[in-house]
């Protein structure tokens, strides 16, 4: 089956319509609020970010930053992950789960997402970082620019191959990381470019949006300044990033829902 990109974001947009009360509760709770905690627990993040005159500094204070505060991204990790597997459990489930169940059955698969990224991080590191480490070691300039070049674009498909593990995992309820992985690589069989397009194109042009609305906003704080600038730009952040997670697992699900063959249904008696 070839991806249809319209109707993959059709979907997607239906989804978010039909469910929009639990999407802004689900959303809210382990994706916007855990961001806006890390924000307002960390507020020098964005100032050391935006200084790119010094990176060496930067960098050695974000290393200490994340140091001093390496539970606070782990507690937000495994609460974003939580919310993003219960919003696609929620978003698909034709069997009209209650939060709860959804909760629950989305605990279940947080072991087994946290293993499916280990082994791509490992997977992706051995096959593409052994060839360009052996380019680099050779000193060929040609060499280093071919293999840094293939590794780019292995990346990719990479990418593309591996993008519906969470939907497999909330979706599908498959937990094997294994399988998972499989899984993944069978649905997007012939439609990795497609996928990867799809994806692209959503995540420039919703990045694009929100650069534009955070930029304006930004000169808005900066003219109040103090307190009232720090918090404002964190919220404005975490509503963002609420968002973004909100549209493109929409858009991971409507992509899953086509290339799996679902049954077409009505979604919007998903939660009547």
């Amino acid at each position: 089956m070839k991806l249809d990109l319209g109707q993959a974001w059709n979907t997607a947009l239906e989804l978010m319509n039909a469910n929009r009360d639990v999407i802004l509760v689900i959303a809210g709770v382990f994706l916007f609020l855990p961001g806006l905690a890390q924000a307002l627990l960390m507020p020098g993040m964005n100032e050391m970010a935006a200084d790119p005159e010094n990176i060496d500094a930067v960098m050695a204070e974000l290393q200490a930053l994340y140091t001093e505060y390496w539970w606070v991204f782990v507690l937000v990790a495994i609460i974003n992950t939580l919310g993003t597997l219960t919003l696609l459990t929620l978003l698909t489930d034709r069997q009209r789960p209650t939060v709860a169940e959804a909760l629950k059955a989305s605990g279940m698969g947080i072991l087994s997402y946290i293993a499916v990224q280990i082994l791509l991080i490992l997977g992706v590191s051995l096959a593409l970082g052994i060839p360009v480490g052996l380019a680099f070691a050779s000193g060929s300039t040609a060499l280093i620019v071919i293999a840094v070049i293939a590794a780019i674009v292995v990346g990719f498909y990479l990418m593309a191959k591996f993008a519906l593990v969470t939907p497999v995992i909330a979706i599908d309820k498959i937990l094997n990381p294994l399988a998972v992985l499989k899984r993944s690589w069978t649905l997007t069989k012939g439609n990795s470019i497609r996928v990867f397009a799809f994806l692209f194109l959503l995540i420039l042009g919703m990045g694009i949006v929100f650069m534009v609305v955070q930029g304006v906003l930004a000169i808005v704080f900066a003219i109040i300044g103090g307190e009232v600038e720090t918090i404002g730009m964190a919220i404005i952040s975490s509503i963002g990033g609420a968002i973004f997670a909100v549209v493109f697992l929409a858009a991971l699900a409507g992509v899953h829902r086509q290339l799996s063959g679902a049954a077409h249904e009505n979604i919007s008696e998903t939660f009547d």
